[in-house]
């Protein structure tokens, strides 16, 4: 009787916690058995004067008493793993993620190539949407090209000015520690060639001057952070 009533402890304090996998659950203490389907081990407390063995899902202990923690499907608040306040491991806790309303099991949720964290707590941009502001350029792009990715209106954009003879000048916004190279095609489906030499960002407008008098020619510039 004793027995049973320490697997009636153990049930209950598992099953408080989270909806889990199993569809049954046996454990006994002092020399017995645990089985269930389904489920992962994690982790278990040490054993007592004993061994443990396996066979399929049967897991035997043969010795003073044996725990084990159990991995659930869900879990209790939608915590993913209490036993594991970071689930994907992205600096971010699983309870913060539940207030930024990211993923617990992925640590970049929107896919822009920064983590979850660092879009929370170092640029303050949504872990959720891949650009924050809506302006075209995703949160890591824009953090490559010096702009900001909580504004909308800072953004690299190329104006072009047409000139007499069928020149062109072509012009952009240079920030501070970012080198940039201007690229031309004269078809989309042709190479990009591009200008020999980059051009240092220095706080001030960049422009170039296309004197090929053409009419459909193609421009973008790449930009890299110095």
């Amino acid at each position: 009787m004793k027995r049973l009533a320490f697997c009636l402890v153990l049930l209950a304090g598992c099953f408080a916690r989270a909806a889990y996998t199993n569809a049954t659950l046996n454990i006994t203490a002092c020399g017995g058995a645990m089985s269930g389907g389904g489920y992962t081990s994690i982790g278990s407390l040490v054993p007592v004067g004993g061994q443990t063995s396996q066979s399929g899902s049967l897991y035997n202990y043969s010795g003073f008493a044996a725990g084990f923690i159990l991995q659930p499907q869900t879990a209790f608040s939608g915590l993913a793993d209490e036993w594991n306040p970071d689930n994907d491991r992205d600096g971010l806790l699983d309870g913060e993620e539940i207030i930024a309303g990211s993923s617990l099991y992925n640590s970049d949720t929107d896919g822009d190539g920064l983590s979850d964290s660092a879009e929370v707590k170092t640029y303050g941009t949504s872990p959720i949407l891949a650009d924050s502001d809506a302006d075209g350029m995703n949160d890591a792009q824009e953090l490559i090209a010096g702009t900001s990715p909580t504004n909308r209106n800072s953004v690299l954009s190329v104006a072009c000015e047409f000139l007499a003879n069928g020149q062109k000048r072509l012009s952009w916004f240079g920030v501070q520690g970012r080198a940039y190279t201007f690229q031309y095609s004269d078809s989309l489906k042709a190479d990009w060639q591009s200008y020999p030499f980059e051009v240092p960002g220095s706080g001030a407008s960049i422009s170039f001057l296309d004197s090929a008098n053409l009419s459909n020619r193609f421009y973008r510039v790449k930009v890299r952070a110095e």
